[in-house]
């Protein structure tokens, strides 16, 4: 008997297969519909989520191949060349390595001048990755930026201009080198390569020679590199770099104390320093820079955490498309089958076994859906966003990851989806008797729509059109699934163009509205106004700038702290501004005006008092008259009076805000000032602001991929519910085609309510994202950017306007399947 039941069992399961089997067959489309929602969903997902990751592990292990620097150390008089030996002792130092970089300008074969860095090789930090030719082997020979030079360059001449100055040719042995190959740098990870003050003032490349190709005999850094497992970009290799910062800074001051009296007492020797005593010299001084001061490196991590911001929300809205997509189709396969089930149940069949061959169908379409768009998406959207990112970084290959806890989570998400809504819709036929099952459902009892309770509009419309308006009105389910789908769709795609109108201006609005000076000079001591009488200046403005500690209750956080000077009229260099662009009071005394993102960062509120410290953490109190609409970097402002009621000190103007003479050339008075002895450094805003054009252009790439996306949802969701309405009224289609209809009027009249739908959808959608670009706005965060959320008018049009292509063009391709009705199953009906 065991036997026999064992028998039974096999040959139910064998039939539940077979015709499960033949479902899919026979209902591709279906099938599809629900693979191809799961596959996008988890490949977006996926995707998004491998990006950022996958981004950082290629730059970390490009910049652990090259051995990139943890600190680089920096001296006004430079450094001995033994004193790198003498960190190699220190704890965790794996290499210390000094170094030699100086700017020249060079001339090329079409007489062209232009400023090139020339940097000594290291062995063993900063490791140059050769990408054509060979490396030096004697001091005449170098390599090049291979961003700036083809290998048609090698056996040709790097010559040195005669423009340059004498003291800047005195640096190198010799004035022309044979360049023998390519290099890649990972100094230079980002195409930008700084500025100078030779020439233009733009850095156009980078040069290495040989240490030999070097007149020099000390050390302008000194690299080095800790032994640690810290990964990039991380907070325990921020609290690492910092916890060393001290000891380090002793260590520099003591090789430039040592340097520094050496040179004096060579120069007492010589006789070359006169009669000045030692003591009355100013003492030159030393600096421990990081990672974060290098362009490439602070930029890169930037950009890639808009990735991030982006993969946290985006993929919410496909698993809820994909469950609708799911529950409507199984809803309607389990409708269709109500007298097959019957007959099964009938026939002894259990609930189980009936709903397994539903389950199967849609889990395997599912399971499928999640494989190919798990490593479809891991691949894909890293390469794509990789790319887009290439234009302006250069590092290895991508490295790609496949973290298996978002497989896990994709594939949970997605049978869920599918499994879960699969039950949903079984339960409740499964739960009827086999001879209910087996009559035709009776349908639903017709109802009024809202509109024929308004007489003057109703009477208005012909005939077909109250029929649209009745099928829209009336089938609720697909009302809500296309609402979903297609407000979804145009969601997306208003988050897409409003990222990129958030985010692409950031540079122009500051230091176009708001910072409007040209450019800005830090002088190595306090200045007067007869200092800065230098032609092609139009006017300046004399100001302290420094930074400066907000006390919060979640630890301090450090401020640009700016003091105007009283007698100066600061509008035509910053124009102070409300977050909705009205004008805002510069800070009387004891009042200060702070950036809009500190104030949303710890909810300050215009009227409160903050606690601000200083370097020697003297408490400065202040209430905030003003918010101001700032997006790059984080300011307080300060009066004159203020800062001295506070402190007990005078500000001291060490900083200038200039403005460039109409016509001339921000980049030639930038370095005729760096030629001053008193100029420590100059900024130059239009570089800046290129710089971020740069940054922010790349984001265009990842705007196309969730268009493209949002598309691939359109279509999916169009054509699973096209395809259902088709199926559900194939009786209502061939009777009109009966009654005389053309094949395009006929078009009209089943695509008349999915236009309908797509135009309700796509104008709930517009609401919709709005509030989800805010939504994925804030979830992107960038350390001293800010970002002007908004999304411009055209970007609703567009995002309106694809919406309805999309639905267009779905329509277009299911025009075949309504010419293919046969007007025989007109004839057919249900007793």
């Amino acid at each position: 008997m065991v036997g026999y039941v064992g028998k039974v069992d096999a040959v139910v399961k064998s039939n539940i297969w077979k015709s499960t089997l033949r479902e899919v067959k026979g209902s591709l489309g279906r099938f599809f519909a629900i693979l191809s929602i799961v596959a996008l969903g988890v490949g977006f997902f996926a995707g998004l989520k491998s990006t950022q990751p996958a981004m950082i592990q290629t730059t970390e292990v490009y910049l652990e191949e090259t051995n990139f620097y943890d600190y680089r150390l920096l001296s006004t008089v430079g450094f001995d060349v033994g004193e790198p030996e003498k960190f190699l002792g220190q704890e965790d130092v794996k290499a210390a390595e000094g170094a030699m970089q100086f700017d020249v300008i060079c001339e090329d074969k079409d007489g062209n001048h232009n400023v090139y860095r020339v940097h000594s090789m290291t062995n063993e930090v900063n490791q140059l990755v050769l990408t054509a030719g060979r490396l030096p082997e004697n001091p005449q020979e170098c390599v090049v930026d291979a961003n700036r030079y083809d290998s048609s360059w090698i056996g040709k001449k790097v010559v040195f201009s005669d423009n340059n100055e004498k003291e800047d040719l005195n640096h190198f042995a010799y004035q022309e080198y044979t360049i023998t190959g390519m290099v890649q740098s990972p100094l230079y990870i980002q195409r930008e390569r700084g500025s100078s003050t030779l020439g233009n003032g733009r850095v156009s490349g980078f040069i290495y020679l040989l240490p030999d190709g070097f007149a020099e005999d000390y050390f302008t850094d000194i690299y080095i590199a800790f032994q640690q497992d810290a990964p990039m970009y991380s907070e325990a290799y921020e609290k690492m770099i910092e916890k060393k910062r001290p000891v380090w800074e002793n260590l520099t001051k003591e090789a430039v104390e040592h340097r520094y009296t050496r040179m004096m007492e060579e120069m007492e020797k010589s006789g070359v320093g006169g009669d000045l005593p030692l003591e009355k010299l100013q003492m030159p001084e030393g600096y421990v820079l990081g990672r974060d001061s290098n362009v490439g490196y602070v930029c890169f991590e930037n950009d890639s955490a808009i990735v991030d911001g982006i993969a946290n929300v985006f993929p919410v809205f496909f698993f809820l498309v994909a469950a609708l997509v799911c529950i409507t189709t199984m809803n309607r396969m389990v409708e269709e089958q109500r007298t097959q089930i019957g007959v099964l149940k009938a026939l002894g069949y259990r609930q189980g076994q009936i709903m397994s061959k539903y389950i199967f169908y849609s889990g395997a379409a599912a399971l499928l859906g999640c494989v190919l768009g798990f490593f479809g998406g891991t691949w894909l959207f890293p390469r794509v966003i990789w790319d887009a990112y290439g234009m302006l970084y250069q590092v290895d290959d991508l490295v790609y990851l496949f973290e298996w806890r978002w497989a896990v989570i994709s594939l949970l998400a997605s049978l869920g989806c599918s499994v879960g809504t699969t039950w949903l819709s079984c339960r409740n036929e499964l739960s009827e008797v086999a001879a209910e099952l087996m009559r035709p459902k009776a349908p639903k009892a017709g109802k009024r729509v809202v509109l024929e309770y308004i007489p003057c509009l109703w009477k208005r419309l012909k005939f077909l059109q109250k029929v649209s308006v009745r099928n829209v009105l009336r089938y609720k389910k697909r009302f809500f699934m296309m609402m979903v789908g297609i407000s979804g769709c145009t969601a997306l795609l208003v988050t897409g163009f409003g990222v990129r109108d958030s985010v692409v201006n950031v540079a122009s609005q500051q230091f176009q509205e708001i910072q409007i000076y040209d450019m800005s000079v830090t002088y190595t001591k306090e200045v007067d106004a007869g200092e800065l009488m230098v032609e092609g200046i139009k006017d300046y403005a004399l100001v302290m700038e420094k930074t400066i500690d907000l006390e919060t209750e979640e630890g301090d956080r450090s401020l640009n702290l700016v003091v105007f000077d009283p007698k100066t009229d600061m509008s035509p260099y910053v124009n102070l501004q409300t977050t909705k662009k009205d004008p805002l009071s510069y800070p009387g005394p004891g009042e200060a005006v702070i950036s809009s993102r500190i104030a949303e960062s710890y909810q300050i509120k215009e009227g409160e008092s903050i606690v601000l410290r200083d370097e020697s953490r003297q408490q400065i109190r202040v209430k905030v008259s003003g918010i101001s609409r700032n997006f790059v970097d984080d300011y307080v402002f300060l009066s004159e009076k203020t800062y001295e009621a506070e402190t007990g000190d005078s500000p001291e103007y060490r900083t200038t805000y200039v403005n460039v003479e109409e016509g001339g050339d921000s980049h030639q008075l930038s370095t005729s000032l760096m030629k001053e002895g008193s100029v420590a450094s100059v900024t130059v805003n239009e570089d800046t602001m290129e710089r971020f054009y740069g940054m922010m252009n790349s984001m265009n790439l990842i705007v196309v991929v969730i268009i493209f996306c949002a598309a691939g949802l359109a279509f999916i969701v169009l054509y699973n519910l096209t395809n259902i309405n088709i199926t559900e009224r194939i009786r209502e289609i061939a009777t009109i085609k009966v009654l005389g209809f053309y094949e395009r009027e006929t078009a009209t009249y089943v695509f008349r309510e999915n236009h309908i739908l797509a135009f309700l959808g796509a104008l709930v959608g517009l609401v919709i994202g709005s509030g989800l670009h805010r939504f994925v706005m804030s979830r992107i965060k960038i350390d001293m950017i800010s970002f002007d959320v908004q999304v411009h008018p055209l970007s609703y049009l567009y995002s309106m306007v694809l919406t309805l292509i999309f639905a267009w063009l779905v329509g277009g391709m299911m025009q075949r399947k309504i010419d293919r009705v046969s007007m025989t199953e007109s004839l057919k009906s249900v007793d």
